[in-house]
Protein backbone atom coordinates (compact mmCIF):
# COMPACT_ATOMS: atom_id res chain seq x y z
CA UNK A 1 0.00 0.00 0.00
CA UNK A 2 1.34 3.55 -0.99
CA UNK A 3 2.45 6.06 1.94
CA UNK A 4 0.92 8.79 0.02
CA UNK A 5 -3.08 8.48 0.06
CA UNK A 6 -3.07 12.58 -0.54
CA UNK A 7 -0.69 12.75 -3.48
CA UNK A 8 -2.60 15.25 -6.05
CA UNK A 9 -4.38 16.87 -2.96
CA UNK A 10 -3.84 20.59 -2.75
CA UNK A 11 -3.84 22.71 0.82
CA UNK A 12 -3.76 26.46 0.85
CA UNK A 13 -2.50 26.56 4.57
CA UNK A 14 -2.62 29.82 6.39
CA UNK A 15 -1.46 29.04 9.62
CA UNK A 16 0.66 29.50 12.08
CA UNK A 17 1.97 28.22 16.02
CA UNK A 18 1.36 24.59 16.55
CA UNK A 19 -2.35 23.45 16.07
CA UNK A 20 -2.52 24.40 12.51
CA UNK A 21 0.69 23.78 10.94
CA UNK A 22 1.33 19.94 13.03
CA UNK A 23 -2.03 19.30 11.85
CA UNK A 24 -1.09 19.84 7.83
CA UNK A 25 2.35 18.31 8.45
CA UNK A 26 0.82 14.89 9.27
CA UNK A 27 -1.56 15.38 5.82
CA UNK A 28 2.29 16.45 4.34
CA UNK A 29 3.31 13.48 5.24
CA UNK A 30 0.79 11.42 3.25
CA UNK A 31 1.75 13.02 0.15
CA UNK A 32 -0.62 15.97 0.05
CA UNK A 33 1.12 19.70 -1.08
CA UNK A 34 0.75 21.61 1.55
CA UNK A 35 1.71 25.38 0.75
CA UNK A 36 1.76 27.60 3.41
CA UNK A 37 0.73 31.36 3.26
CA UNK A 38 3.01 33.80 4.92
CA UNK A 39 3.34 37.07 5.54
CA UNK A 40 6.17 38.78 3.47
CA UNK A 41 9.36 39.59 5.92
CA UNK A 42 7.71 38.11 8.83
CA UNK A 43 6.25 35.00 8.50
CA UNK A 44 4.51 31.91 10.83
CA UNK A 45 4.82 33.95 14.30
CA UNK A 46 6.51 30.96 15.46
CA UNK A 47 9.53 31.73 13.12
CA UNK A 48 10.81 34.10 15.91
CA UNK A 49 9.33 32.86 18.59
CA UNK A 50 10.55 29.94 21.14
CA UNK A 51 13.74 27.60 22.19
CA UNK A 52 16.81 27.84 18.79
CA UNK A 53 19.29 26.08 18.73
CA UNK A 54 21.99 28.81 18.27
CA UNK A 55 21.40 30.87 22.31
CA UNK A 56 18.72 32.90 20.79
CA UNK A 57 19.33 32.90 17.01
CA UNK A 58 18.30 30.72 13.93
CA UNK A 59 14.68 29.14 13.27
CA UNK A 60 12.74 28.47 16.63
CA UNK A 61 12.97 24.31 17.32
CA UNK A 62 9.11 24.66 17.13
CA UNK A 63 8.39 25.79 13.86
CA UNK A 64 11.19 23.45 12.40
CA UNK A 65 9.26 20.29 13.80
CA UNK A 66 5.58 20.95 12.98
CA UNK A 67 6.30 21.86 9.38
CA UNK A 68 8.28 19.34 7.15
CA UNK A 69 7.40 18.18 3.79
CA UNK A 70 5.61 21.66 3.21
CA UNK A 71 6.18 24.63 0.31
CA UNK A 72 6.47 28.55 1.91
CA UNK A 73 5.03 31.52 -0.35
CA UNK A 74 5.02 35.12 0.96
CA UNK A 75 1.75 36.70 0.32
CA UNK A 76 0.06 39.79 1.35
CA UNK A 77 -3.70 39.24 2.19
CA UNK A 78 -4.23 42.97 3.04
CA UNK A 79 -3.65 44.08 -0.40
CA UNK A 80 -6.06 44.11 -3.00
CA UNK A 81 -3.57 42.20 -5.31
CA UNK A 82 -2.61 39.63 -2.48
CA UNK A 83 -6.15 38.61 -1.63
CA UNK A 84 -6.90 38.58 -5.96
CA UNK A 85 -3.84 35.93 -5.51
CA UNK A 86 -5.16 34.02 -2.96
CA UNK A 87 -8.34 33.80 -4.93
CA UNK A 88 -6.81 32.31 -7.44
CA UNK A 89 -4.50 30.06 -5.13
CA UNK A 90 -8.32 28.41 -4.00
CA UNK A 91 -9.94 28.30 -6.87
CA UNK A 92 -8.04 25.36 -8.10
CA UNK A 93 -7.21 23.98 -4.39
CA UNK A 94 -8.90 21.04 -2.61
CA UNK A 95 -8.59 22.15 1.12
CA UNK A 96 -8.15 26.15 2.53
CA UNK A 97 -6.43 24.95 6.04
CA UNK A 98 -6.23 28.19 8.82
CA UNK A 99 -5.89 28.46 12.11
CA UNK A 100 -6.06 32.28 12.63
CA UNK A 101 -8.73 34.65 15.04
CA UNK A 102 -12.10 33.70 13.53
CA UNK A 103 -12.70 36.95 12.19
CA UNK A 104 -9.13 37.37 10.34
CA UNK A 105 -10.17 36.18 6.97
CA UNK A 106 -13.58 36.43 7.88
CA UNK A 107 -12.55 40.12 7.91
CA UNK A 108 -11.12 40.03 4.41
CA UNK A 109 -14.32 38.64 2.98
CA UNK A 110 -12.65 34.95 2.62
CA UNK A 111 -15.03 33.08 4.92
CA UNK A 112 -16.86 29.63 3.80
CA UNK A 113 -19.75 31.00 2.08
CA UNK A 114 -17.62 33.33 -0.03
CA UNK A 115 -14.64 30.82 -1.12
CA UNK A 116 -17.37 28.11 -1.95
CA UNK A 117 -18.63 30.02 -4.68
CA UNK A 118 -14.89 30.26 -6.22
CA UNK A 119 -14.14 26.62 -5.84
CA UNK A 120 -17.87 24.97 -5.08
CA UNK A 121 -15.36 21.73 -3.97
CA UNK A 122 -13.35 23.54 -1.31
CA UNK A 123 -13.01 22.21 2.28
CA UNK A 124 -12.71 24.92 4.65
CA UNK A 125 -10.94 23.81 7.58
CA UNK A 126 -10.59 25.67 10.59
CA UNK A 127 -8.67 25.84 14.24
CA UNK A 128 -9.57 28.13 16.90
CA UNK A 129 -9.65 28.61 20.58
CA UNK A 130 -13.44 28.16 20.88
CA UNK A 131 -14.08 27.57 17.45
CA UNK A 132 -16.09 29.58 14.69
CA UNK A 133 -19.68 30.88 14.89
CA UNK A 134 -21.05 30.16 11.46
CA UNK A 135 -22.06 26.47 12.41
CA UNK A 136 -22.25 26.12 15.91
CA UNK A 137 -22.23 29.74 17.89
CA UNK A 138 -20.66 30.23 21.47
CA UNK A 139 -20.26 33.34 23.87
CA UNK A 140 -16.38 32.90 23.67
CA UNK A 141 -16.12 32.43 20.26
CA UNK A 142 -14.09 35.69 20.00
CA UNK A 143 -11.65 35.22 22.44
CA UNK A 144 -8.03 34.87 21.88
CA UNK A 145 -6.92 31.46 22.94
CA UNK A 146 -3.55 29.68 23.61
CA UNK A 147 -2.57 25.51 24.68
CA UNK A 148 -2.87 26.44 28.35
CA UNK A 149 -5.37 28.43 28.28
CA UNK A 150 -7.97 25.62 26.74
CA UNK A 151 -6.22 23.40 29.65
CA UNK A 152 -6.91 25.39 32.14
CA UNK A 153 -10.66 26.33 31.28
CA UNK A 154 -11.04 22.73 30.69
CA UNK A 155 -10.10 21.38 34.06
CA UNK A 156 -7.33 19.72 32.27
CA UNK A 157 -4.82 21.29 34.59
CA UNK A 158 -6.31 19.72 37.69
CA UNK A 159 -5.61 15.88 36.57
CA UNK A 160 -1.65 15.60 37.39
CA UNK A 161 -2.56 16.77 41.50
CA UNK A 162 -6.07 15.81 41.25
CA UNK A 163 -7.39 18.95 42.84
CA UNK A 164 -4.69 20.24 44.93
CA UNK A 165 -3.54 23.11 42.65
CA UNK A 166 -3.64 23.31 38.70
CA UNK A 167 -0.79 22.25 37.13
CA UNK A 168 0.01 22.55 33.20
CA UNK A 169 0.12 19.31 31.61
CA UNK A 170 4.11 20.36 30.32
CA UNK A 171 3.41 20.12 26.88
CA UNK A 172 0.94 21.64 24.07
CA UNK A 173 -1.03 18.50 24.12
CA UNK A 174 -3.81 20.13 23.50
CA UNK A 175 -2.62 21.65 20.73
CA UNK A 176 -1.08 18.58 19.35
CA UNK A 177 -4.36 16.42 19.43
CA UNK A 178 -6.33 19.43 17.98
CA UNK A 179 -4.13 19.42 14.64
CA UNK A 180 -4.51 15.27 14.45
CA UNK A 181 -8.30 15.79 14.88
CA UNK A 182 -8.66 18.87 12.28
CA UNK A 183 -6.37 16.17 10.00
CA UNK A 184 -9.30 13.60 10.77
CA UNK A 185 -12.25 16.17 10.43
CA UNK A 186 -10.26 16.92 6.82
CA UNK A 187 -10.38 12.96 6.02
CA UNK A 188 -13.79 12.82 6.81
CA UNK A 189 -14.39 16.28 4.41
CA UNK A 190 -12.30 14.87 1.38
CA UNK A 191 -14.58 11.81 1.87
CA UNK A 192 -17.98 13.27 1.66
CA UNK A 193 -17.13 15.35 -1.38
CA UNK A 194 -16.10 12.79 -3.09
CA UNK A 195 -19.73 11.14 -2.11
CA UNK A 196 -22.03 14.22 -3.12
CA UNK A 197 -18.94 16.62 -4.69
CA UNK A 198 -20.38 19.48 -2.49
CA UNK A 199 -18.05 22.47 -0.65
CA UNK A 200 -17.71 20.94 3.25
CA UNK A 201 -16.65 22.84 6.31
CA UNK A 202 -14.71 21.72 9.45
CA UNK A 203 -14.29 23.54 12.50
CA UNK A 204 -12.07 22.65 15.17
CA UNK A 205 -11.67 24.19 18.50
CA UNK A 206 -8.64 24.01 21.22
CA UNK A 207 -11.48 24.19 24.39
CA UNK A 208 -13.80 21.52 22.91
CA UNK A 209 -11.01 18.94 22.09
CA UNK A 210 -9.25 19.82 25.71
CA UNK A 211 -12.64 18.89 26.96
CA UNK A 212 -12.36 15.56 25.15
CA UNK A 213 -9.13 14.90 26.43
CA UNK A 214 -10.17 15.25 30.02
CA UNK A 215 -13.37 13.39 29.51
CA UNK A 216 -13.06 10.60 32.00
CA UNK A 217 -12.46 13.49 34.90
CA UNK A 218 -15.87 15.12 33.50
CA UNK A 219 -17.46 12.09 33.76
CA UNK A 220 -16.38 10.83 36.77
CA UNK A 221 -17.61 14.64 38.26
CA UNK A 222 -20.70 14.01 36.75
CA UNK A 223 -21.76 10.68 37.82
CA UNK A 224 -20.07 10.74 41.60
CA UNK A 225 -20.66 14.78 42.13
CA UNK A 226 -16.69 14.77 43.09
CA UNK A 227 -13.20 14.99 41.96
CA UNK A 228 -11.27 11.89 41.82
CA UNK A 229 -8.78 11.28 44.81
CA UNK A 230 -6.41 10.00 42.99
CA UNK A 231 -4.85 7.80 40.14
CA UNK A 232 -5.34 4.43 41.16
CA UNK A 233 -9.15 5.46 41.44
CA UNK A 234 -9.22 7.04 38.63
CA UNK A 235 -7.69 4.89 36.13
CA UNK A 236 -7.72 1.43 37.41
CA UNK A 237 -3.83 1.35 37.77
CA UNK A 238 -1.32 1.84 40.79
CA UNK A 239 0.59 4.14 39.40
CA UNK A 240 4.52 5.28 39.72
CA UNK A 241 6.67 4.03 41.46
CA UNK A 242 10.31 4.15 42.94
CA UNK A 243 12.91 1.48 41.95
CA UNK A 244 16.10 1.25 43.19
CA UNK A 245 17.65 2.72 39.83
CA UNK A 246 14.62 4.85 38.76
CA UNK A 247 11.23 4.49 38.01
CA UNK A 248 8.50 2.22 37.01
CA UNK A 249 4.47 2.09 36.13
CA UNK A 250 2.41 -0.39 37.27
CA UNK A 251 -1.25 -1.48 36.31
CA UNK A 252 -3.65 -3.78 38.03
CA UNK A 253 -6.53 -3.65 35.53
CA UNK A 254 -8.93 -5.96 36.68
CA UNK A 255 -9.61 -7.57 40.62
CA UNK A 256 -8.97 -11.16 38.96
CA UNK A 257 -4.84 -9.58 38.65
CA UNK A 258 -4.84 -8.23 41.96
CA UNK A 259 -4.42 -12.12 43.88
CA UNK A 260 -1.30 -12.34 41.35
CA UNK A 261 0.34 -9.07 41.71
CA UNK A 262 0.12 -9.27 45.75
CA UNK A 263 1.94 -13.02 45.37
CA UNK A 264 4.70 -11.00 42.71
CA UNK A 265 5.34 -8.76 45.49
CA UNK A 266 5.32 -11.12 48.38
CA UNK A 267 2.63 -10.02 49.87
CA UNK A 268 0.01 -12.81 49.44
CA UNK A 269 -2.14 -12.06 52.35
CA UNK A 270 -3.30 -8.57 51.00
CA UNK A 271 -4.54 -10.74 47.56
CA UNK A 272 -6.86 -12.49 50.49
CA UNK A 273 -7.78 -9.34 52.10
CA UNK A 274 -11.82 -8.71 51.72
CA UNK A 275 -10.91 -4.95 52.28
CA UNK A 276 -8.95 -5.08 48.99
CA UNK A 277 -10.96 -7.23 47.01
CA UNK A 278 -12.42 -4.44 44.06
CA UNK A 279 -10.67 -1.43 42.67
CA UNK A 280 -13.21 1.26 44.90
CA UNK A 281 -11.38 -0.84 47.99
CA UNK A 282 -8.23 -0.63 47.24
CA UNK A 283 -8.93 3.08 46.00
CA UNK A 284 -9.95 3.58 49.64
CA UNK A 285 -6.64 1.76 51.06
CA UNK A 286 -4.25 3.12 48.94
CA UNK A 287 -2.27 5.48 50.51
CA UNK A 288 -2.89 3.78 53.83
CA UNK A 289 -1.87 -0.43 52.47
CA UNK A 290 -1.20 -0.62 48.76
CA UNK A 291 0.73 2.03 48.34
CA UNK A 292 3.67 1.28 50.95
CA UNK A 293 3.15 -2.57 50.45
CA UNK A 294 3.95 -1.82 46.76
CA UNK A 295 6.67 0.57 47.64
CA UNK A 296 8.89 -1.53 49.87
CA UNK A 297 8.91 -4.03 46.97
CA UNK A 298 9.69 -1.99 44.26
CA UNK A 299 12.48 -0.17 46.13
CA UNK A 300 14.30 -3.11 46.48
CA UNK A 301 14.17 -4.11 42.85
CA UNK A 302 15.70 -2.35 40.11
CA UNK A 303 13.47 -1.29 37.29
CA UNK A 304 14.46 -4.20 35.06
CA UNK A 305 13.71 -6.79 37.68
CA UNK A 306 10.35 -5.09 38.50
CA UNK A 307 9.18 -5.00 35.23
CA UNK A 308 10.14 -8.09 34.00
CA UNK A 309 9.09 -10.19 36.93
CA UNK A 310 5.62 -8.58 35.87
CA UNK A 311 5.70 -8.57 32.49
CA UNK A 312 6.33 -12.52 32.50
CA UNK A 313 3.12 -12.85 34.63
CA UNK A 314 1.27 -11.61 32.23
CA UNK A 315 0.95 -8.11 33.72
CA UNK A 316 1.22 -4.57 32.58
CA UNK A 317 4.34 -2.45 34.06
CA UNK A 318 6.94 -0.27 31.95
CA UNK A 319 9.33 1.93 32.67
CA UNK A 320 9.32 5.99 33.06
CA UNK A 321 12.05 6.75 30.47
CA UNK A 322 14.10 9.92 29.85
CA UNK A 323 13.87 11.61 26.39
CA UNK A 324 17.22 9.91 25.99
CA UNK A 325 15.90 6.54 26.42
CA UNK A 326 12.79 7.46 23.78
CA UNK A 327 15.57 8.38 21.37
CA UNK A 328 17.53 5.47 21.90
CA UNK A 329 14.04 3.25 22.45
CA UNK A 330 14.35 0.26 20.21
CA UNK A 331 10.73 0.11 19.73
CA UNK A 332 9.91 3.24 18.51
CA UNK A 333 12.90 3.37 16.01
CA UNK A 334 11.68 -0.23 14.46
CA UNK A 335 8.00 1.22 14.45
CA UNK A 336 10.06 4.48 12.27
CA UNK A 337 8.68 6.34 14.55
CA UNK A 338 12.16 9.10 14.24
CA UNK A 339 12.49 11.30 11.15
CA UNK A 340 15.60 12.82 10.20
CA UNK A 341 16.19 16.29 7.85
CA UNK A 342 19.24 18.72 7.37
CA UNK A 343 18.31 22.32 8.67
CA UNK A 344 20.87 25.54 9.59
CA UNK A 345 21.80 23.55 12.65
CA UNK A 346 22.65 20.24 10.89
CA UNK A 347 20.68 16.90 10.83
CA UNK A 348 17.91 16.90 13.49
CA UNK A 349 16.18 14.43 14.72
CA UNK A 350 12.13 14.56 14.85
CA UNK A 351 8.96 12.37 16.07
CA UNK A 352 7.78 10.79 13.05
CA UNK A 353 3.90 10.47 11.83
CA UNK A 354 2.90 7.59 14.11
CA UNK A 355 0.05 6.63 11.23
CA UNK A 356 1.27 3.76 9.13
CA UNK A 357 -0.47 2.74 5.97
CA UNK A 358 1.88 -0.40 4.85
CA UNK A 359 5.19 -0.53 5.10
CA UNK A 360 6.10 2.26 3.43
CA UNK A 361 8.63 5.15 5.12
CA UNK A 362 7.18 8.89 4.95
CA UNK A 363 9.51 10.96 3.46
CA UNK A 364 11.10 14.45 5.44
CA UNK A 365 11.88 17.03 3.72
CA UNK A 366 13.30 20.35 5.59
CA UNK A 367 10.73 22.81 6.77
CA UNK A 368 10.69 25.79 4.02
CA UNK A 369 12.29 28.59 4.65
CA UNK A 370 10.19 32.22 4.80
CA UNK A 371 8.58 32.32 1.30
CA UNK A 372 11.25 29.34 -0.37
CA UNK A 373 8.53 28.76 -2.60
CA UNK A 374 6.63 31.71 -3.62
CA UNK A 375 8.11 31.98 -7.25
CA UNK A 376 8.11 28.35 -8.22
CA UNK A 377 4.10 28.57 -7.27
CA UNK A 378 2.87 31.79 -8.72
CA UNK A 379 4.81 30.65 -12.27
CA UNK A 380 3.47 27.13 -12.06
CA UNK A 381 0.05 27.48 -10.48
CA UNK A 382 -1.00 31.53 -11.10
CA UNK A 383 1.37 31.09 -14.57
CA UNK A 384 2.87 34.70 -13.99
CA UNK A 385 6.15 35.79 -15.64
CA UNK A 386 9.53 36.53 -13.37
CA UNK A 387 9.00 40.26 -14.88
CA UNK A 388 5.62 40.39 -12.88
CA UNK A 389 6.76 38.57 -10.11
CA UNK A 390 9.23 40.77 -9.81
CA UNK A 391 7.12 43.90 -9.13
CA UNK A 392 5.00 42.21 -7.08
CA UNK A 393 7.88 41.74 -4.58
CA UNK A 394 8.69 45.64 -5.45
CA UNK A 395 5.43 46.33 -4.03
CA UNK A 396 6.00 44.58 -0.94
CA UNK A 397 2.87 42.06 -2.64
CA UNK A 398 5.01 39.11 -1.90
Amino acid sequence: MSASPLKGIRIIAVEHFVAGPYGSMLLADWGAEVIRIERPGVGDAMRVAGFTGKEGQGVPLVYLICNRNKKSVTLNLKSEQGRAMFIDLIRDADILWENLAPDVLTGMGLDFDALKKINPRIIYASVSGFGHDDLFSGPLADRPALDFIAQAMSGLMWGPTFGEKPMWLGLPITDTVTGIMAALGVMGALRERDRTGEAQRVDLSLYDVSAVLNEKNIAFQAITGRKPRGMSEMTNQLGVFKASDGYVVIGVVNNVAWPRFCEAIGRPELGNDPDLATLKLRADRFEAVVKPAVDAWTAAHTGEEVVGKLLAMGMAAGPVQTQEQVLNCPQLNARDMFVKFDTEYGEITSVGNPMKLGSERYPATQPPALGENTDEVLRDLLKLSDAEIGRMRDQGVI
